[in-house]
This record gives structure tokens, sequence and C-alpha cells, in this order.
């Protein structure tokens, strides 16, 4: 059960690192997201900012749902989340 979970997590992390590519930041359509075979409900963590907006890690890459479309996608520096406005 637990290698089953961290090989989810593992492709998670590989699709969101793919898509990124050098970028810290990026929109993509949600079905862009789910093509790749990405599940939404394989994350590592998650927090919210002080607007309320809910970001959802696999590791330090996180992702936030804007709409029914549209994905914003966003890399943590390290793992200060406080520095990126996030909280726990």
């Amino acid at each position: 059960m637990v290698n089953h979970h961290h090989s989810r997590l593992k492709k998670n992390h590989r699709i969101l690192a793919e898509l990124l590519g050098d970028e810290t930041e990026k929109k993509v359509f949600k079905r862009t997201l789910l093509d790749t075979g990405f599940d939404l409900q394989s994350v590592s963590s998650y927090r919210s900012d002080q607007e309320g907006n809910v970001y959802f890690f696999v590791y330090e890459i996180g992702y936030s749902i804007l709409d029914e479309q549209i994905v914003q996608l966003t890399k943590s520096k390290g793992r200060s989340f406080e520095a990126a406005g996030l909280t726990g």
C-alpha cells in the first residue's frame, strides 16, 4: 500500500516537473494535466494562502485549481511555505 502511494506521488511529481520545466509558475489546462495520467488525489501536503486559495503539493511542486478548466502550478522555494505567502 505504501509503495503504491509512493509510486503515484513520484509519477505526479514527474508530470508536474515536466509541465513546469524551468518556470516557477505556470497555468495549464486541467484537461492537459489529467490526460498525462496525473492523479488529483495523490498529494503529499496542502496549504492555503492568505486569500483562501488551496495549494496541493507533491513534494515541492504545488497546484491550485483556479476554475473548472485552469490549474496554477507553482514551485515552492525549498520548503518555506511562509516565504511564499502560504500557511499551514
